[in-house]
Parts: structure tokens; C-alpha cells; sequence
């Protein structure tokens, strides 16, 4: 559910975006692209609307203590090995040839 999780997230975000150019500037992009009040504008505000939907179930999954996949994920940390982890469990009072 990773991919989905992000993709909801991306859409919410074009999604206030857009709210933010209709506040501000009385501009709807959405409307502009596709035409007023049309079926493709009507789909895509369906769409966003869902997105944000699943973007909610996402916050109480993560407030929940079963964090998203999209976030539970690390890119940048390193993985750590089973004998690293085993080194770290390892109270400092053992002997060093036992870690």
C-alpha cells in the first residue's frame, strides 16, 4: 500500500494547491484544463476527494502505532545484519570476545 498511500498524499497536495489559486487569485486549474463543470472535472475532483479519504485512514493508521508503509520506510539508514543487531543486545559487562 506504499505506492497508494503516496499517490493519495501527491493528489491531496495538488488538490490544496488548487483550493490555494481559487482563494487567492480566484483561479480554478482544474476547471481551466478540463472545462467548468464538466465530467472529466467532476471525475477529477471525485478522485482528489478519495485520495484525501485514504490520506485520513493513513494519519489514524500511523496515530494508531501501525505506521504506514509509506512511512515506515528509511532510505537513507543503512540496514543492519543480524550479528549487528545480536552485538547491540549485548550488555556491556560481557566480555568483549562474546559480542
Amino acid at each position: 500500500m506504499k505506492a497508494l498511500d503516496i499517490i493519495a498524499l501527491l493528489l491531496v497536495i495538488v488538490g490544496g494547491i488548487n483550493w490555494g489559486l481559487v482563494g487567492v487569485f480566484d483561479y480554478n486549474a482544474v476547471d481551466a484544463i478540463f472545462g467548468a463543470y464538466s465530467a472529466v472535472s467532476n471525475i477529477i475532483y471525485a478522485i482528489v476527494g478519495l485520495a484525501a479519504l485514504w490520506t485520513i485512514s493513513t494519519l489514524f493508521r500511523t496515530a494508531a502505532g501501525r505506521p504506514a508503509e509509506a512511512h515506515a520506510a528509511r532510505p537513507f539508514e543503512r540496514a543492519t545484519t543480524a550479528a549487528e543487531r545480536q552485538r547491540e543486545t549485548v550488555p556491556p559487562s560481557e566480555p568483549a570476545g562474546r559480542r
